[in-house]
């Protein structure tokens, strides 16, 4: 191809004017990816989130502008609650037909979408009117949540079935999206980009004493969402059979959570019922440039997940220098080995306690933790995604008639 390639993306999650901190995953790799190819980005927005916030009219009507380098549209897509949720997909791509009408004279090579479904299926559509092929990146929920059996599961396989490639950030999905009828000469694993600069191994007591934590003692550190599926009552099961079975490690020892969500309260509970007060920290929710400095302060980070895809923390903290105890989900057996962390049965809350007692004690070197993410940028990430949509580019062109692309 002798001019960059020009790709439409359909996003389920990604930055506005009124939300930059959105996707940031999203973000990065296709913010690296507009440094390559030409890309116009499709965020669609549900109905109701007109209605939570009178702001979202002024998104859907304009191009917006919050990244340099590509175009984005929140369109509205439209569907019937509870009753029409089977069709959403149908809302979703003819929002984003209505976003392409803007750009009569644009053209497009290729369309990825950055969800199974309902974007999958949407991308579908749209490529068959286009006359281009059409990528999937499966990222964990939109497949680890499928139902055994269902209109949600069928329309899922059929994106997957008819995508030129299946991008799967972990061995799990990949072999997930095959289960499910993708092609299995497609399928590829593309685990999550890091940002090396901003995540580096700092020195821990300077870390400690810049964010006033104890310079001597432990530290273990959980960062994300407070909800049911990131496990955060498997991890105060754990900590509290750590005071049973190491009773000098646990009085050494305080446990930081950081971030928000509906299962803070229940935490509060708990650490009232067990009198942890003076051994967890509950530290809300911290900025981009707080992590980072916090996972340098850490001997330990935790990662007792029911279900991920790829967990960008784990890489964060290797690339501080900080070893992990993950539960074995998502794309955390690919990232982890015995000289980073250690991986565990998710739920097991004795193993996992086991498991940060042997974490603690052992002496790790950060150095060659880094060294374990090293060449995982964001920017490498998104020329091997570059890659991969040239390739269906130029696979689809030696099977279809030619025609001019892109265009309705």
């Amino acid at each position: 191809m002798n001019r960059p390639l020009r790709c439409l993306v359909l996003a389920d999650t990604f930055p506005s004017a009124l939300e930059p901190w959105r996707g940031p995953y999203n973000r990065r790799q296709i913010e690296c990816l507009a440094r390559l190819c030409r890309v116009t980005a499709m965020d669609p927005m549900p109905w109701p989130r007109l209605l939570r916030d009178r702001r979202a009219w002024g998104l859907a009507g304009r191009p917006d502008g919050v990244l340099d380098g590509m175009t984005i549209y929140h369109p509205v897509f439209w569907y019937l609650p509870v009753l029409g949720r089977g069709r959403t997909w149908r809302g979703v791509a003819c929002a984003v037909e209505r976003a392409l009408a803007r750009e009569p004279d644009a053209r497009w090579d290729v369309i990825l979408a950055t969800f199974a479904y309902p974007h999958g299926l949407a991308a579908k559509r749209l490529a068959e009117r286009m006359g281009v092929p059409y990528l999937i990146k499966a990222r964990g929920s939109d497949l680890h949540s499928l139902p055994a059996s269902g209109a949600r599961r069928e329309r899922t396989a059929e994106a997957l079935r008819g995508a030129a490639s299946v991008v799967a950030v972990s061995r799990n999905l990949a072999d997930i999206a095959l289960q499910l009828g993708a092609k299995p000469g497609g399928v590829r694993v593309l685990t999550n980009g890091i940002d090396a600069g901003a995540f580096q191994a700092l020195d821990r007591a300077g870390a400690r004493r810049e964010l006033g934590l104890p310079e001597s003692g432990k530290q273990v550190l959980f960062v994300g969402s407070l909800l049911p599926v990131k496990g955060i009552d498997v991890l105060m099961d754990a900590f509290c059979a750590m005071r049973a079975r190491d009773p000098a490690l646990f009085a050494q020892t305080q446990l930081l959570i950081a971030g928000e969500g509906p299962e803070r309260s229940w935490v509060v509970r708990r650490m009232a019922d067990e009198g942890l007060g003076g051994s967890v920290k509950l530290l809300g929710h911290v900025g981009r440039g707080k992590i980072a400095r916090l996972m340098s302060a850490a001997d330990l980070l935790a990662l007792p997940s029911r279900n991920e895809g790829c967990p960008n923390v784990v890489l964060e903290a290797l690339s501080c220098g900080t070893p992990v105890v993950a539960a074995r989900v998502g794309a955390a057996p690919d990232l982890l080995d015995e000289s980073c962390g250690i991986i565990v049965t998710p739920e097991d809350s004795a193993q996992f306690a086991a498991a940060m007692e042997q974490a603690l004690a052992k002496p790790w070197d950060r150095a060659a933790l880094r060294r374990r993410v090293e060449g995982m940028s964001w920017e490498a990430n998104a020329q091997a995604l570059h890659e991969m949509l040239l390739q269906a580019v130029a696979e689809f062109a030696a099977q279809a008639p030619a025609r001019e692309p892109g265009k309705f």
